[in-house]
């Protein structure tokens, strides 16, 4: 019996009587409480029947198994230790929420908020300013400046403006609708004065719109303040609560500025005094998420300043098509300490829709988790920079580029060396041989696909990755999964030649292509199917176009006529947030399955996880307790059951 160890600062505040212990039962979760508010050095100690060691980090968040079976007294549950103490003695020490033995990971704090969904200040030692809207700005901050003492405790300021673009876009649409009817009643006959109506309306649209164009840039354009009277209001008291929390002598170690439906069509320009008062804070802030609206790059001054702390930068300039990006260049030239980064810039392949003044001509040796999404406007200066990063364990491959006619840039053997787990798109320019190549031999464990041709798909299946890769999934939709509903691909083949072949085949191409790849693939532990119904639109029997009806059973049953029967696949995730549940019908009465596979994960508008059971032949599914609970959906890189 081995035991799993691991070591953490914990310092946290807790009513001592809350504190609690228990033993767990094979199935359920054991869930314990923090400890009292003490700065130590603990360890946590677990006993279990595998002599498999943990890999993963423990966190002071959610912890789940990839063991079923745990062997856990009162005196072996998670107990802590003063320095000053003997090895003997011992008291009990539970994190903030543990929940185990069924499967998953350490969920890291950039994966679980753990603060409530809204608008106010959050925490008690280490405060956390939210704003949910622009429009609760000036009352949470009023608040928070009125707090006798507060101000110097506040380490983070979140801002997150989904509600109110999603506002913003409703209303734009309802005046668009509004104006439409109105034209229709009034029988207006002249086509120009729609179109007027029209352009008005489309006037903010991003991207190579002459309407939405930057501004001339000239030698004066940081000497010009832009007004956004609007955005001033609202970056006021944003303002003022920066400025007063460097006036205290505190220390804002996280900001953030973000909108999860992305900027698309967004208007605004924040004021340089805004600026100026984040970047008062550039010795002490360690993670930065910053979107930027239409545009608005293209006005932002570089921070005359640079990030020594900046461990975690998060940039969305996604609407920046033709802009100047020196503010850009300007926080990744001076963030050498960066662990993580996560940029995304215009996508199209037009010269004037490109980012402009971003080199690729950085070092980061810290770097660990690396996501680029956006046009390969400069192949050498990008491999090169891949080529000096050469810690990077985590890589989400969206860079695309258009070869046709030109000389492809190839990934060097010596690139990425400790790479564990890549998320490729169709579009990206590296190919599989590349990244998998025999001589380079990345240690890739974990592989996420999004899209691409099904006949590149046993590419994959190299010597590095037959042995190597632990978890497989594939982002795709329901029709990959089924001929009738399935949309030409974009090939030379004509569409009759395609029904003819999966007919032949009895499944699609899709399908076909992972059942041949999957016995090569001989450590795969997990295999993950997405089968989105959203965002996707087809020809219906009866004519016209919508959405495929959603993942259902029939989809479950052919992904598991794929499964070999000889494989090392312990968990099987399939998802699509418009599904509904498994009946019980077949939850008691499951189609045969590999002896390996131990869990299933349906991922529909519920998440359930099942352990797979075994009996006089028969197989069942039974549910596991707790799963699911997570506010927000992990990242690809952190949702696997297994952990691996």
């Amino acid at each position: 019996m081995s035991a799993l160890h691991a070591r953490r600062q914990i310092g946290r505040t807790l009513d001592e009587s809350k504190l609690s212990r228990a033993v767990t039962q094979p199935g359920r979760p054991f869930v314990a409480l923090a400890p009292r508010s003490e700065t130590l050095q603990a360890t946590y100690t677990w006993e279990h029947t595998d002599s498999v060691p943990c890999r993963q980090p423990f966190q002071n968040y959610i912890y789940r198994s990839a063991w079923t079976h745990w062997n856990i007294t009162p005196i072996s549950a998670p107990s802590f230790q003063r320095r000053n103490f003997s090895s003997s003695a011992t008291r009990t020490m539970p994190l903030t929420s543990i929940a185990f033995p069924y499967p998953g990971q350490a969920l890291s704090p950039a994966t679980e908020d753990t603060t409530p969904d809204r608008s106010g200040i959050h925490g008690t030692t280490d405060i956390t300013v939210k704003i949910l809207s622009l429009k609760d700005a000036a009352k949470v901050i009023e608040e928070a400046l009125a707090t006798r003492d507060l101000t110097h405790r506040i380490r983070a300021i979140e801002i997150d403006i989904t509600a109110d673009l999603e506002a913003e876009a409703e209303a734009e649409e309802q005046e668009n609708t509004d104006q439409h009817d109105a034209n229709v009643t009034n029988q207006v006959s002249d086509a120009n004065a729609e179109s007027d109506n029209e352009d008005a309306a489309s006037a903010k649209s991003a991207g190579s719109n002459d309407s939405a164009s930057p501004p001339t840039r000239d030698a004066a354009l940081f000497d010009k303040n832009y007004v956004d009277e609007r955005m001033n209001r609202y970056c006021a008291p944003i303002i003022q609560l920066l400025n007063a929390i460097e006036s205290s002598g505190g220390s804002l170690e996280s900001f953030s500025w973000d909108s999860k439906c992305g900027w698309w069509d967004s208007n605004g320009t924040r004021p340089r005094e805004f600026w100026d008062a984040l970047w008062q804070h550039a010795r002490t802030l360690q993670k930065l998420t910053l979107g930027f609206y239409t545009h608005e790059v293209h006005k932002v001054r570089p921070a005359q300043v640079h990030f020594p702390a900046m461990r975690e930068l998060r940039i969305n300039a996604d609407t920046a098509h033709g802009d100047e990006g020196d503010a850009v260049e300007h926080l990744l030239k001076t963030s050498a300490a960066l662990e993580v980064l996560v940029f995304h810039y215009p996508g199209c392949d037009l010269d004037t829709c490109q980012i402009k003044n971003v080199t690729w001509d950085y070092n980061f040796p810290n770097l660990k988790f690396l996501e680029v999404n956006g046009y390969d406007f400069a192949p050498d200066a990008f491999k090169e920079f891949l080529g000096r990063c050469g810690n990077v364990e985590i890589f989400e491959d969206l860079i695309d580029h258009d070869y046709d006619g030109e000389e492809r840039v190839a990934v060097l053997k010596t690139t990425l060396p400790k790479l564990r787990k890549l998320y490729k798109d169709y579009g990206t320019t590296n190919d599989w041989n590349e990244w998998f190549d025999a001589d380079a031999a990345r240690p890739i464990e974990h592989l996420t696909v999004r899209g691409g041709p099904s006949s590149q798909l046993a590419n994959i299946a190299t010597g590095v990755a037959v042995r190597g890769l632990k978890t497989l999934e594939f982002e795709g939709y329901c029709t990959d999964w089924r001929a009738q509903e399935r949309e030409p691909p974009a090939s030379d083949d004509s569409s009759e030649e395609v029904e003819t072949e999966e007919q032949k085949m009895g499944m699609t191409l899709r399908a076909q292509g992972i059942k041949n790849l999957l016995p090569k693939l001989l450590g795969l532990q997990e295999l993950g199917i997405g089968l989105g119904s959203d965002n996707i639109s087809i020809s219906l029997p009866g004519g016209g176009w919508g959405s495929p009806s959603p993942m259902d059973e029939k989809d479950l049953r052919t992904v598991l006529s794929i499964l070999p029967t000889d494989t090392q696949i312990r968990a099987l995730r399939l998802w699509d947030e418009a599904a509904g549940k498994l009946s019980q019908t077949i939850l008691d009465d499951f189609p045969a399955v590999p002896e390996s596979l131990q869990y299933l994960s349906w991922e529909g508008k519920e998440k359930k996880l099942y352990k797979v059971e075994r009996l006089d032949g028969q197989v069942k599914l039974q549910v596991c307790d707790g799963f699911g609970a997570r506010k927000v959906p992990a990242e690809w890189h952190n949702r696997s059951l297994l952990g691996v």
